[in-house]
């Protein structure tokens, strides 16, 4: 993991409780939107919208509803001024729109790393820790073992990339106070920093674009899981029972999810970073192709977590399933954090049928920001 003189550094604007703040931008950039927005508001004064308004009623808000719809089916500069404003705004200013940190070398960073404050409350519970254990003693009583795979910050990981910016003290403790509070508690984690380690020196962890991992990190950090399930399940009949081979499969560019942040329009290829391009891989099972549920119907292991489990791209699944040489349940999902598809999962028919004998849960540090300590 990356370590050097940019953990000194505080954010830009940053408060000295170690919360996240936006500095003020100069006055040269608002004359030119204000600008962009007069262009704007005589290109709509002469859009047809206004020359031949919808027939629609006044009263219930129905027309006001329709001649927004054609100002903006007909309004052009308004994608085009998006554009750029978001052009000057990164190619000058080095920034984005709220919600991501512009670092160097073309590196995007998403700001719910940096305060608490920033996640959304959908993705988070206010006891991350407490939830966690909860879950530990549920399924310790059901003779299921747990391992939650702690998956560490992008700004941790990548931290020389991050130029001007640095995670402030309450974000850079809180991997550890995670993983030490939980070991604490008797809960096995997985260390996904340190399993990070084993991907070949300069090949990145995360996308540079996106605030996912890299399939060579997800292979990394399964193959690590693996590790500490076998050891814990030493002589289970189901470890290595089902052998894959992980195969190489396409490169793909990615369109990273941190890209909304930075609307370039026709700009991208001048001012944007570069695409993301990654080497996948696939399990195949020996001696057939793949295995599915119907397959192997005794599945040993369920992966719960979020879309770094659920987006085949990465191949955590097919990593785990390679690793551990047995096919898995994967219940992970996308968009909805990591505490929602566990309970989800344990509300559901296939826990309450048929319990693994293992949870593989994959739990992003970014969205359970410790209770513990402040």
């Amino acid at each position: 993991m990356a370590h050097d003189e940019s953990r000194t550094k505080r954010s830009d604007g940053a408060a000295a409780g170690g919360g996240m703040a936006y500095r003020a931008r100069p006055l040269v950039p608002g004359i030119a939107l204000l600008i962009v927005l007069a262009a704007g508001f005589l290109t709509t004064l002469s859009s047809p919208a206004l020359r031949s308004p919808p027939e629609a009623s006044v009263l219930d808000g129905a027309w006001t509803s329709a001649l927004e719809v054609e100002l903006m089916e007909e309004t052009v500069l308004g994608s085009a001024a998006t554009a750029v404003w978001g052009a000057i705004d990164l190619a000058v200013f080095g920034q984005g729109l709220p919600g991501v940190l512009v670092g160097s070398e073309g590196w995007l960073f998403t700001t719910e790393e940096f305060a608490a404050s920033e996640v959304d409350e959908r993705f988070t519970t206010p006891a991350p820790i407490e939830e966690i254990r909860s879950v530990q003693e549920r399924l310790s009583d059901d003779g299921v073992e747990l391992f939650v795979v702690l998956v560490p910050a992008k700004a941790r990981v990548h931290d020389a990339s991050l130029g001007r910016y640095a995670l402030p003290p309450d974000a850079e403790a809180r991997y550890l106070v995670l993983r030490s509070t939980l070991r604490g508690a008797g809960v096995r984690v997985v260390d996904g920093a340190d399993a990070m380690t084993g991907v070949p020196a300069g090949d990145p962890r995360f996308l540079r674009t996106d605030t996912h991992w890299t399939p060579a990190a997800a292979r990394a950090v399964a193959e690590r899981t693996a590790e500490r399930i076998a050891r814990v399940a030493a002589g289970a009949p189901w470890l290595g029972r089902t052998p894959y081979r992980i195969e190489s499969q396409a490169t793909l560019e990615v369109e990273g999810d941190l890209l909304a942040f930075v609307p370039l329009g026709p700009f991208a290829d001048a001012v944007g970073p570069p695409p993301d391009r990654i080497a996948t891989f696939g399990a195949v099972r020996e001696g057939g192709a793949g295995g599915d549920l119907f397959g192997d119907p005794d599945l040993p292991v369920t992966l719960v977590g979020t879309s770094y489990s659920a987006d085949e791209r990465w191949g955590f699944a097919d990593a785990l399933r390679g690793a551990l040489g047995a096919d898995l349940l994967v219940a992970a999902s996308e968009g909805a954090g990591p505490f929602e598809p566990m309970r989800s999962y344990l509300r559901g028919e296939a826990y309450r049928s048929t319990p693994p004998d293992v949870i593989v849960w994959e739990v992003p540090e970014r969205y359970a920001w410790p209770e513990v300590g402040w």
